[in-house]
């Protein structure tokens, strides 16, 4: 069961996370807008290339030529993305983190870091590699609620 955070009396500190699964559930829609965005700019690069490829080798060979023609952001190409720039030394979430820690909330993820010495990068690898785990155990769990909540209703009706 995930459990809700209370109202935070101080509107300029962030709120630690509720649980571990609270917590869970931001990295998960953390990977999932990165996935999308990710998703969103390969069609984006696919339709320029379309855009200029005049037979399959231009397509096949795009990611050379690409590096040498810049297509101008006025007739639809993009701009040169900006670094992601981490604003606290935790990285994302770093404020809710330490909140967390703060009232002694203990987040599986952050721990297994701090103890193995892990990195920003390798941290990440952790989230993908446990998300679909992760996605499994929630998606069993809200099932077998739907199944105990269908089973009590068929009872209702007898």
């Amino acid at each position: 069961m995930i459990a809700e955070a209370e109202p935070n009396p101080n509107p300029t500190t962030p709120p630690p996370f509720a649980d571990n699964w609270s917590y869970l559930k931001a990295e998960l829609a953390w990977l999932d807008r990165l996935l999308m965005r990710s998703l969103a700019k390969q069609r984006q690069d696919n339709q320029a290339v379309e855009r200029v490829a005049k037979n399959n080798a231009d397509r096949a060979s795009s990611h050379w030529w690409k590096g040498f023609m810049a297509i101008d952001p006025s007739k639809g190409g993009s701009a040169a993305p900006s670094p992601p720039t981490i604003v606290h030394p935790l990285g994302r979430y770093g404020d809710r983190l330490e909140a967390s820690r703060a009232q002694n909330i203990h987040l599986a993820i952050p721990a297994l870091c701090d103890f193995l010495k892990l990195g920003h990068f390798e941290r990440d690898l952790l989230i993908l590699c446990l998300a679909p785990e992760i996605s499994l155990a929630v998606n069993n769990s809200l099932m077998a609620k739907q199944v105990e909540k269908g089973s009590k209703d068929d009872s209702n009706d007898h």
